[in-house]
């Protein structure tokens, strides 16, 4: 079926071109220990959350939603994104090899610097040195060090409860929703991805 709606077009080529901004400004950001937290969620935005408001957004214009419900389903979209990449960080860290596919830490052995380390950062002096040291040819276990400050530090949960002020967000929007089985689909699958295992 051919989308005549002129908005989906223009969305989906403005969040294309943002994607790869995003791409881009992830790779500039690779061991830039100076980044911020704001540095963080733009690039999470443009990585993640935008590609799920893209979904919602579009979902709502096509199904010929009024402006205040596109508006609602876009910003769910946003929410749900930012607090699913802030997880997905803080997995990278908790989980296992094996759930995971790839090396525990593999961001930070690829020196991408994420919510975790930037919160025990801000607290630790220590650590940030240790991290500000990090290079691509930096022996492993100067990473494997780092990675374990990480997972035993409170910066866990406190990235986890970022990502929950995300979620809740989304699903407080999700309950101003006209009532029916779209409302409930999406509660649904809101709900399960804030449980994921952590």
């Amino acid at each position: 079926m051919a989308v005549k709606d002129n908005r989906v077009h223009q969305l989906i080529s403005e969040s294309i071109v943002d994607v790869c901004r995003g791409e881009l400004f992830q790779f500039q950001d690779q061991f830039n220990s100076q980044q911020t937290i704001i540095n963080y969620l733009r690039r999470i935005n443009r990585k993640t959350a935008l590609l799920i408001q893209l979904s919602t957004e579009v979902g709502a214009i096509t199904s010929q939603s009024d402006k205040e419900t596109v508006r609602k389903l876009k910003m769910i979209g946003h929410y749900i994104g930012m607090s699913f990449q802030i997880i997905d960080d803080v997995l990278d860290f908790t989980s296992t090899e094996k759930k995971l596919g790839k090396p525990v830490g593999s961001d930070l052995l690829n020196g991408h610097i994420t919510l975790p380390i930037l919160l025990e950062m801000r607290k630790n002096p220590d650590f940030k040195l240790k991290i500000e040291q990090l290079r691509r040819d930096s022996e492993r276990k100067e990473f494997e060090e780092c990675i374990q400050i990480i997972r035993k530090s409170d910066s866990i949960d406190e990235a986890k409860a970022v990502s929950s002020k995300y979620l809740s967000k989304a699903l407080d929007l999700i309950s101003e929703l006209p009532d029916g089985h779209p409302k409930s689909l999406l509660l649904s699958l809101t709900k399960k991805m804030g449980s994921r295992n952590t």
